[in-house]
């Protein structure tokens, strides 16, 4: 009974073990199955999540990553790369348009025709719990999952997602905002993958743009 005991515990230690460690350049360890290292991005499954979603860091954000087989690299030559940001009013971000974020309607920063009234969302883009979305010709199917904001943050997350024809979210990635929290973004990529749209031809691009106060 104790050898069968002891294997099962060696067992369950090297479960544990056989994972990356990415060491962000803010400090956090996130346990992991790293899938991809290239000189932008790395891609990765969290430890927690090895069915899905991937998740994507920008290579100047991580400071190391510690591989199962006890080697490790440095990404700290690869520091301080600038990220996209979308500009202020006026921007094509959301496609063409000639208003500003406050309109929301007619001619404003969604483009003419498409905006929203209230927080009634329409076809293409809306509000739902406080958070906007937009996706050209879809609708948004039930509710916007909300990102949890356990480190108190105040501010704007945009990210940019890839919806299949099903309506499902495949690919998320922080494309903007004012808030680096890197645990924060991490929630609301988690949270753009969970939501679901109408059904389309093909896939398309668009973006959440979450709210934290």
């Amino acid at each position: 009974m104790k050898k069968v005991f002891l294997f099962v515990v060696l067992a369950c230690a090297a479960m544990v073990n056989a994972q990356e460690v990415i060491v962000t350049t803010d400090g956090q360890r996130i346990n992991a199955k790293v899938t991809e290292v290239s000189k932008k991005e790395i891609k990765y499954y969290e430890s927690d999540f090895l069915d899905g979603p991937l998740f994507i860091l920008e290579t100047s954000d991580v400071d190391s990553i510690l591989f199962r087989n006890g080697k490790a690299i440095s990404c700290r030559q690869r520091r301080d790369r600038e990220r996209p940001r979308p500009t202020g009013q006026g921007t094509s971000y959301f496609g063409a348009n000639n208003g500003n974020h406050g309109s929301h309607h007619g001619d404003g920063f969604f483009g003419q025709g498409n905006g929203q009234k209230g927080n009634t969302p329409v076809t293409g883009r809306g509000s739902n719990g406080g958070h906007d979305w937009s996706l050209a010709e879809r609708s948004l199917v039930g509710n916007l999952p909300a990102p949890s904001n356990d480190y108190k943050q105040q501010g704007t997350i945009i990210v940019e997602i890839r919806v299949n024809a099903s309506g499902d979210v495949i690919n998320a990635e922080v494309k903007g905002g004012t808030i680096s929290d890197k645990a924060t973004q991490r929630h609301a990529v988690k949270a753009a993958y969970k939501a679901k749209f109408s059904t389309g031809k093909s896939e398309q691009s668009g973006t959440i743009t979450y709210h934290f106060k």
